[in-house]
């Protein structure tokens, strides 16, 4: 959208299921971005979803085994 080129995007935080993994949304033209490993931020690309996902199965790993 040519409002968010000229100015930039308005970004909103859309709710995640981990603190870690952070997406947002710009309210005008509707485009998602996550935060990189430096907190850039990054277009929510294919790329970046299955990171999270991989992330995510890591993580549930990780709290079912100090679980047992």
């Amino acid at each position: 959208m040519l409002k968010c080129k000229i100015k930039g995007h308005k970004l909103f935080a859309l709710t995640t299921p981990h603190v870690q993994i952070k997406k947002f949304e710009c309210m005008n033209c509707k485009k998602q971005f996550t935060t990189d490993g430096y907190g850039k931020y990054v277009s929510l690309t294919p790329y970046w979803e299955k990171n999270h996902q991989t992330f995510l199965a890591y993580f549930n790993e990780q709290q079912q085994a100090t679980v047992v």
